[in-house]
């Protein structure tokens, strides 16, 4: 309890002179404050034109990068068009110099596979025939068997 009167006390001692200090620094904090906004509004103001200036040296040198840039721009455009143009033309050409070959391929193709399947009929065929002939022999050797025998 003692501790508490003790604070109380010294608070209540530092309390005028906190005030006082107050008072005293507020007009210089309130002058302080008037300055630096004035410089602020002044910096502003002075930094506008060249602000303005610098946008409008940096929208020039821009034109002036297209502009040199533009011509450049329209010959690669142009020899792009033309190399497209060559290689439709090139690929036509070859195009028409294979059709000929592609036709001979083909019709040589389909004869092959047309003369593939007559041999493989006629060798199914044979075949076929060759297991009839065997089974008609294998008959009549079994009745040409006793005969032998006797």
């Amino acid at each position: 309890h003692d501790l508490e009167k003790a604070g109380s006390q010294f608070f209540g001692f530092l309390q005028p002179g906190l005030e006082q200090a107050r008072k005293s620094v507020q007009p210089g904090l309130s002058q302080a404050s008037k300055a630096v906004s004035k410089v602020s509004t002044d910096a502003a103001a002075a930094l506008k034109p060249k602000l303005n200036e610098a946008k409008a040296n940096i929208d020039k040198v821009a034109e002036d990068a297209a502009s040199m840039l533009r011509p450049g721009m329209e010959d690669a455009r142009t020899a792009a068009t033309t190399f497209q143009h060559n290689a439709k033309l090139k690929t036509t050409e070859v195009a028409d110099a294979l059709a000929p070959k592609l036709e001979q391929v083909k019709t040589n193709g389909w004869n092959m596979l047309s003369k593939g399947i007559g041999a493989a009929a006629n060798a199914s065929v044979w075949f076929q025939s060759l297991g009839a002939t065997q089974h008609d022999s294998s008959d009549s050797n079994d009745e040409a068997a006793p005969e032998r025998g006797r």
